[in-house]
């Protein structure tokens, strides 16, 4: 049974999902903050509203300045910035020598888009990495994959690629030198294993410093310059599979309209067909029929 809002039409199977709809939405009933008397339809959102005046309360994050009226909101902003990366030696850089200037990564460094399914991570490098691409990936490795260890276990499949932003400038016989800052990408990677990874992320750093090197070569005298950031960016990735025999939901068994074969494989489309092709009328959901 469906109930109908005599206001807008609109249906609802429910009717506590009606009164809800016509309380909220043509209900002309109030509430006023306090403080900055906006108003609102529903009591639990002036309560939240309210919650953001309360400025003794609020949390702030010690990297972006931005403020949080709850402290797990603000432990949750961290951690989805700063990626959990691995612990290094303060004293030791990547080939294990002494090093007194490593420079950490801001853990805000990073945007988001679509509720965090779609994000890109800013990693820029240190002095010394500046000139030379290849130092400055081995020493970005640790922190990239701890960027794709996280978002795989929190999306259960990501799609991926890295992007290098550099400053090429080529002398002229006028003495004015020609910058370009091009970049440089890897391929597009498709990961759902943990293993996958590193093979991935290998992979993904030899084409980057190839399509670079071939740039320098093609390129007509561009000399490299600085390195300016790396760009990681991570998506959503959800491959579509077969599936076995799944029971129709009860509002759309009641119609007899579908043909849902009862098989046990993963060949779904093929006894769809079959059962397209060679109409049963009695029992046409069962898989001997075809």
């Amino acid at each position: 049974m469906d109930y109908t809002c005599k206001v807008c039409s609109k249906k609802f199977t429910q009717l506590r999902n009606l009164t809800r709809h016509e309380k909220t939405t043509h209900g002309e009933e109030k509430f006023v903050c306090e403080h900055c008397d906006e108003s609102f339809k529903r009591k639990d959102a002036v309560k939240r509203h309210e919650r953001h005046h309360q400025s003794a309360d609020t949390h702030t994050c010690t990297n972006c300045r931005k403020s949080f009226y709850r402290r797990d909101k603000l432990v949750e902003h961290q951690i989805l910035r700063q990626g959990n990366p691995l612990k290094r030696r303060p004293d030791e850089n990547d080939s294990g020598e002494p090093d007194n200037h490593v420079e950490e990564d801001n853990p805000c460094s990073s945007t988001t888009a679509f509720e965090d399914f779609l994000k890109k991570i800013e990693l820029k490098p240190r002095k010394d990495q500046k000139q030379d691409i290849s130092h400055f990936l081995r020493g970005k490795t640790d922190s990239i994959l701890n960027h794709l260890s996280k978002e795989l276990v929190k999306q259960r499949g990501i799609k991926w690629f890295i992007s290098i932003k550099v400053r090429f400038i080529k002398p002229k016989r006028d003495g004015e030198d020609v910058a370009t800052e091009p970049h440089f990408r890897s391929h597009c990677m498709r990961t759902v294993s943990q293993h996958e990874i590193e093979s991935q992320l290998t992979e993904a750093k030899q084409k980057t410093i190839q399509s670079l090197v071939l740039f320098q070569k093609e390129g007509s005298g561009w000399i490299l310059d600085e390195i300016l950031h790396l760009d990681l960016s991570i998506a959503q990735y959800s491959p579509v599979k077969g599936s076995s025999y799944i029971p129709l939901p009860s509002k759309l068994k009641t119609k007899k309209a579908i043909i849902n074969v009862k098989n046990s494989d993963n060949k779904c489309f093929m006894w769809f067909i079959l059962a397209a092709l060679h109409p049963v009328k009695l029992n046409a959901e069962r898989l001997h029929h075809y």
